[in-house]
């Protein structure tokens, strides 16, 4: 019957009867907990893309050219001298 249980969902039934869950059994549970919070993430991240748009390719190439301005404005190479 515990064969088609996954190991790491039985506790350890070998040592002193601590009367405590075995280290899988704890390790089990946090992952499934990451899991559950990480696709809950996504999902939220998925339903708030839904209201996003793509840019177009002149509103991307401005961009682009705005980001590159900016870069160039407040590089730290031009302030080296500057203290």
């Amino acid at each position: 019957m515990l064969s088609s249980v996954p190991k790491l969902l039985v506790p350890e039934l070998r040592g002193p009867a601590s009367g405590k869950r075995h280290l899988k059994c704890r390790v089990c549970e946090k992952y499934h907990e990451a899991d559950a919070r990480t696709q809950q993430e996504y999902e939220d991240t998925g339903a708030a893309m839904e209201s996003k748009r793509r840019l177009s390719d002149e509103e991307e190439s401005e961009l682009k050219s705005l980001w590159r301005k900016l870069v160039k404005l407040f590089h730290p190479d031009r302030f080296a001298d500057d203290p």
